[in-house]
């Protein structure tokens, strides 16, 4: 064969294994490009945490949020799973010294009354996760992209949760003011029956549960109306002061939420 065929040939060869190469290498980038779309089922989904603990889970911007908050004497253990790795995973200082990462999971345990934590991450190439806190799970696939308000609760659970506070913190409060939160008040509930009629004025007593150092409280109860005031703990608002009372209508299978509110008297 004359040396320049040999030469043609040569280049042939090179120019052929080089075009394998490149299809071979876009073959392989197909699924991570594709995959990058991540696509999760939308609407609310539920799951089990141990009361009064709770877990709220969004998908916004391509990236899962986590917000937790342990009962005051309860810890609360959480553990996420994909059948793809986890990246850009990022917590809030506290839940960041207690986190254990692998490749495709995270665990963690935030001790009673830690208070709220967050976390967040991406997972760009799974098409299924799992989500499992206090030991009940709640599995993911792929379909269509979820809503922002993706939320994991306890199923099956009748009553009512909420928070002690005390406000207004400034005088004729308006959106376009600055005025402080209101203050998280720390104390008891007392639950009634509804008054039956206006003639009773008053409910039977049906149960006292205390809040947290941050006014939060859940209990279970069975269906009904109930009219609820809270009584503080001290010093402010001093101890034996009342709320404002709230009707709660409470149905089969739902946790209604309630805001007790202690009057500071700022007009």
């Amino acid at each position: 064969m004359p040396p320049s065929w040999r030469v043609r040939l040569v280049l042939l060869l090179v120019a052929g294994a080089a075009a394998a190469a490149l299809a071979a290498t876009t073959t392989n980038a197909s699924p991570s490009t594709g995959c990058a779309t991540g696509q999760w089922p939308a609407g609310l989904r539920f799951t089990s945490v141990p009361p009064p603990a709770s877990a709220r889970v969004s998908f916004v911007g391509g990236r899962w949020h986590l917000w937790l908050r342990p009962a005051a004497r309860q810890a609360l253990t959480g553990r996420i799973t994909a059948d793809a790795g986890l990246g850009s995973v990022r917590a809030t200082a506290a839940l960041t010294r207690r986190l254990h990462r692998t490749a495709r999971g995270l665990s963690f345990m935030l001790p009673s009354g830690a208070g709220t934590a967050r976390l967040s991450f991406a997972s760009r190439c799974a098409h299924g996760i799992a989500f499992d806190f206090g030991g009940s799970r709640v599995l993911i696939g792929r379909k269509q992209a979820p809503t922002s308000r993706f939320r994991i609760q306890r199923p099956s659970r009748t009553g009512v949760t909420g928070q002690l506070i005390a406000g207004p913190t400034c005088p004729v409060e308006r959106p376009d003011e600055n005025c402080p939160p209101p203050r998280k008040v720390q104390g008891t509930v007392e639950i009634d029956t509804a008054p039956a009629s206006r003639s009773s004025p008053n409910g039977t007593p049906v149960k006292t549960v205390s809040s947290d150092s941050s006014g939060y409280f859940s209990t279970e109860l069975a269906p009904g109306e109930y009219t609820l005031t809270a009584r503080a703990s001290g010093p402010a608002p001093p101890a034996g002061r009342t709320s404002r009372s709230e009707s709660v209508r409470v149905e089969s299978g739902v946790v209604s939420e309630v805001t007790l509110v202690f009057d500071t008297g700022i007009r």
